[in-house]
């Protein structure tokens, strides 16, 4: 028996293409993102869907109703732990100021501390949390989770302990596809990671 984990990232928004920090903030689909969403459920129809979770954030929502639109399946859960890191002072601004203020603390996205945001560890935390229910809820089941870079991030670093290449630093593209099966002894195994090759 396997659980099965489909991660998705939502579809572009507006804000990604005009590079502005999104954190908590709703975002917006473009329409490149409507259709990457669009390609993201081609590519999964002959999946079993048990459970469907979005984040509540509307990038994430929309991409999971495109997600579900022709296709018999569960009702979509939010759950705002599935929400992107909120980066306080920094949301609605471009993405450079962000970075700039990081290199002036000389932190990465593992150490910076954004003013009125959330503290990785915390964002970490919740993420986990979220996890661990998932994983003593869904035994046996197909389990898809419509979210954002940041939260794909931490659950591929929680899910796949050894080393892989670059995951913290590369950006999980939008539209990206994970896929993990994962035992009752919590050995993994992946049929795809952070893949786009259905846009």
């Amino acid at each position: 028996e396997l659980l099965r984990l489909i991660l998705i990232r939502h579809g572009e928004t507006l804000e990604n293409a005009s590079h502005i920090v999104q954190g908590h903030r709703p975002g917006c689909l473009s329409d490149k993102g409507k259709e990457q969403a669009l390609q993201v459920a081609m590519r999964l129809k002959n999946e079993k869907f048990d459970a469907v979770y979005s984040s509540d954030l509307d990038r994430a929502f929309q991409t999971a109703i495109i997600l579900m639109k022709d296709r018999e399946g569960p009702p979509i859960i939010t759950d705002k732990r599935l929400r992107e890191q909120s980066f306080g002072i920094f949301e609605g601004k471009p993405v450079i100021s962000l970075l700039r203020q990081m290199r002036r603390e000389e932190a990465n996205f593992t150490t910076f501390d954004p003013q009125g945001g959330e503290h990785f560890e915390d964002f970490q935390n919740r993420v986990k949390q979220f996890l661990e229910e998932i994983m003593t809820k869904y035994f046996g089941d197909t389990v898809v989770l419509v979210t954002h870079n940041g939260v794909i991030k931490v659950l591929l670093e929680i899910l796949l302990p050894q080393p892989r290449e670059g995951i913290s630093e590369n950006l999980v593209m939008n539209g990206a596809i994970s896929v993990l099966d994962i035992d009752r002894f919590g050995n993994v195994t992946t049929e795809a990671i952070n893949c786009v090759e259905q846009l």
